[in-house]
């Protein structure tokens, strides 16, 4: 990592799901997309309405948003060597590493060969298409996406299923606490020196590519010689390396998991565990991290 001065912040050609969440569009559909046909693929890519995180004067009553897994990068053509500038995890996945499964506990009945996705090639999905929309909008929104020209560049190969955020989650803890913010202005110093208080903004290059992050430095990416790519033109200098083009500038890494939480198995061992209510709600909280109104 290199440190360099910190860039503007190109808001137009970053998805709004970084900066505003869509929390307020309760309904969503999450789909898993296979490329039919890859040139058909970027035509249609070139022609959707993506939401960008400038903020506009109202809420929008929809949003769309797609992520693409490295198998997706390889089917649209992207060169190798771009993608071997991505992180080792991203390139190898969730289930690509043994050491990785067992630190994130996908063992014995969690274990990658037994997920319902992601895991055997033929299973690999190509991109997430991300669709939110107000109360009773994801029909229309539904079949404004899968027309014609999206059957033929795209098979949908699983909707994972989704439901309204609650205030507390599944165990019943209240949730969301605490939540960091992406310092969009920029306002606060990367300078632990000149910081003396708590706070729970994050620089940019925290959660996206090609910005600082909080000890003003630049996270690895691919980064491409101009004379080496036609395309180059389009692509911002990168702010580190600025004789390099910056391919993955205002793009960011997505993790999505598909849990089973075995809510009244987790209820069950803590009421095994101890002897009174009392202990019964200490041990759950400790596990959980917090009270369940959310205090520490």
């Amino acid at each position: 990592m290199t440190k360099s001065s910190p860039p503007n912040i190109q808001l137009d050609d970053i998805q709004a799901l970084l900066r505003f969440g869509h929390g307020r569009l309760i309904e969503s559909a999450f789909l898993l997309l296979k490329i039919r046909n890859p040139a058909l693929a970027r035509n249609w890519l070139s022609q959707a309405e993506f939401n960008n995180a400038t903020r506009q004067h109202s809420i929008p009553s929809q949003a769309v948003q797609v992520a693409f897994t490295v198998e997706g990068l390889r089917a649209m053509g992207l060169d190798n060597k771009i993608i071997e500038g991505f992180s080792d995890e991203f390139i190898s996945g969730m289930h690509g590493d043994e050491s990785r499964s067992r630190r994130l506990g996908d063992i014995g009945d969690n274990a990658p060969e037994n997920w319902a996705w992601g895991h055997e090639p033929d299973q690999f999905p190509h991109m997430l298409l991300m669709l939110y929309s107000e109360k009773d909008g994801m029909p229309t929104l539904r079949s404004s996406i899968n027309d014609e020209a999206f059957q033929k560049a795209f098979e949908i190969q699983r909707e994972l299923p989704t439901a309204e955020l609650r205030a507390e989650e599944p165990f019943g803890f209240v949730d969301g606490i605490s939540q960091p913010k992406v310092d969009w202005e920029q306002q606060q110093s990367t300078d632990i020196h000149k910081r003396d208080h708590y706070s729970n903004l994050l620089a940019p290059g925290e959660v996206m590519l090609g910005y600082a992050n909080e000890y003003g430095l630049y996270t690895p990416r691919p980064l491409i010689d101009a004379q080496d790519d036609p395309l180059a033109a389009v692509l911002p200098d990168a702010q580190d390396k600025p004789a390099k083009k910056d391919f993955a500038r205002n793009g960011s890494y997505l993790v999505v998991r598909q849990l089973q939480q075995d809510v009244p198995g987790f209820w069950k061992y803590v009421d095994k565990a101890t002897n009174s209510e009392q202990e019964r709600e200490q041990l759950a909280a400790k596990m959980v991290g917090r009270q369940r109104d959310g205090t520490p």
